[in-house]
């Protein structure tokens, strides 16, 4: 087997497993996030940081898949 394939497949298996525990980490945190704005605007830039990394690694993966 190609080790490209190999190593695509493991990419979008880690980002798909990043995203479900980026969800469930959230979903965590928000239950205790204090009321201020300034916290939300952290909380929501940190989620929006964390989407970005999870879908860059599924890119990744499958750019590597297409791309040998």
């Amino acid at each position: 087997m190609n080790p490209f394939k190999i190593a695509g497949g493991l990419l979008i298996v880690l980002g798909v497993a990043f995203r479900a525990i980026s969800i469930a980490y959230f979903n965590l945190r928000a239950k205790t996030l204090p009321d201020t704005p300034q916290a939300r605007r952290r909380f929501a830039a940190s989620r929006q940081r964390a989407l970005i990394i999870d879908y860059l690694f599924i890119a990744a993966g499958v750019y590597t898949l297409l791309g040998h």
